[in-house]
């Protein structure tokens, strides 16, 4: 048992130390929230035989924007992605989908809590469907 300040150096030793904590000013804002950036739509898809991801639209989305025949990035602003999946995307595009959004996070460096949720053509979640129907 501690009590107070004391310290046990055996039990940061598990986790290689203890870290250096920064200060308040160094630290920033805890109410400061980071402004999403605008929404983008990526296609994934393997209809030239190889696995392309372009760019079709940034700004507002709408489900309309999406093909049956793909699988597409969604990135929300970079609060969120998703990985939407048509009903008639090929198993190559769907099998490469997270490897793709987690190659778009480390490119774009977001952080590596940023959600990344699959939805279908079929089955979308509430978060998604708002996404889509501005």
């Amino acid at each position: 048992v501690l009590d107070g300040d004391e310290e046990c150096d055996s039990f940061w030793e598990v986790f290689g130390g203890q870290a250096e904590v920064k200060s308040a000013e160094e630290g920033g804002c805890d109410t400061q929230v980071n402004e999403p950036g605008p929404s983008k739509l990526f296609r994934i898809s393997d209809s030239d035989g190889e696995i392309e991801v372009d760019l079709e639209k940034e700004g507002e989305l709408s489900k309309d924007d999406l093909d049956t025949n793909d699988v597409f990035l969604v990135d929300a602003g970079g609060l969120a992605l998703f990985i939407w999946v048509g009903d008639g995307a090929s198993l190559e595009e769907k099998a490469n989908a997270f490897q793709i959004a987690n190659k778009y996070i480390a490119l774009n460096e977001l952080p590596h809590t940023v959600p990344v949720s699959r939805v279908t053509e079929s089955n979308t979640s509430k978060a998604f469907d708002a996404l889509m129907d501005n």
